[in-house]
């Protein structure tokens, strides 16, 4: 768990730091598919299609992890 907690932290980063390179507003994934495109292909991915699947992946599975981990601890 910690090893994909550091992975989907890598990729929020990395995000985040993408969009602000690219002059995107507000810090959010872009909704504009052109902008979308600029931002997937920056990180690696052929479109925009595909960079939200993967980052869907991420989050998806960074937020499992944090329900399991808040249900562990309830008594």
């Amino acid at each position: 768990e910690a090893e994909e907690l550091r992975v989907g932290w890598e990729h929020l980063q990395n995000v985040r730091a993408r969009i602000a390179l690219l002059g995107l507003p507000d810090d959010l994934i872009p909704e504009n598919p052109d902008k979308l495109d600029r931002l997937a292909r920056s990180c690696g991915q052929p479109d925009g299609n595909d960079f939200l699947s993967h980052h869907e992946r991420v989050i998806d599975r960074v937020r499992e992890i944090y329900l399991e981990n808040i249900q562990r601890l309830r008594p």
